[in-house]
């Protein structure tokens, strides 16, 4: 599955798995996956990670999966696919604000969806997520809500004490990403913050993003005297020429920033 992208010799996942798929009378489906004993080993530790259950439901109009695990649980539920939430997804957001960053090739954006709500909680993961990506941590207790409505407007938060990626590092964000007021927000507030080398503390990141134009604005309060402070400000636009080649333009903004000591 090349689920393991660390340099070792061997992995290897063991596990026992069982599936059933109902058709019931009216067409509806009832679906059910359990994961039994789930190992992952790198050719030097094993990790037992334990049992996983999800559970499928699905009718005309009607869509819920659920996933419980020592690591994660997930509640979707959808007029549509989880699949067709991703598409949707997509078209309503970077898509149509952002159209672009898509070559000429690609299926046109539409405005309309269907109704989705999406939740994940998670767990303590350090057994699972060095496997899927090297140095990802996402903390115990980290929250994902989405929800997604059949008139194209949605909302997606994150809560979490830490997520990190190698040295880079955010704690205590709360995250807030939508598409009010024609365009698409993203709002980031974080009590610390490790970015390529620098430590920085009460950190507010707000970016915005129509018409192929980004800006993005970097508010850094400090926590205490010597620390890092002010605003950073960076505009940015996409285009394609008639050869559907993309170009990138940024351009920094003024901006105050300090930094002693």
């Amino acid at each position: 599955l090349n689920l393991d992208k660390r340099d070792v010799a061997a992995s290897a996942v063991s596990c026992m798995v069982t599936a059933n798929y109902r058709v019931l009378e009216k067409g509806d489906g009832i679906g059910e996956i359990k994961v039994k004993d789930l190992t992952l080993d790198d050719g030097l530790s094993a990790q037992y990670v334990g049992n996983i259950t999800m559970e499928s439901k699905s009718s005309p109009g009607s869509h819920s999966i659920r996933l419980k695990s020592g690591f994660a649980d997930a509640d979707f539920s959808g007029s549509e696919t989880i699949a067709s939430m991703v598409r949707d997804l997509q078209d309503i957001s970077v898509k149509r604000h952002l159209p672009s960053l898509f070559p000429a090739s690609a299926p046109p954006q539409t405005d309309s969806t269907g109704d989705y709500s999406l939740s994940l909680k998670m767990h303590d993961s350090r057994k699972v997520l060095p496997f899927i990506k090297p140095g990802l941590y996402i903390a115990d207790s980290t929250n994902v809500q989405l929800k997604i409505n059949g008139n194209g407007n949605w909302l997606a938060t994150v809560n979490s004490p830490r997520l990190a990626l190698g040295r880079n590092y955010i704690k205590g964000s709360d995250i807030r990403i939508d598409n009010e007021g024609d365009r698409l927000n993203a709002v980031l507030n974080n009590a610390e913050m490790r970015l390529a080398g620098s430590v920085l503390h009460k950190t507010l990141l707000t970016a915005t993003a129509r018409r192929d134009s980004v800006n993005v604005l970097l508010h850094c309060d400090g926590d205490g005297a010597g620390d890092p402070h002010g605003d950073l400000k960076i505009s940015g636009s996409f285009s394609r020429d008639g050869n559907d080649s993309l170009s990138i333009a940024i351009e920094p903004r003024s901006s105050e920033f300090y930094s002693e000591g």
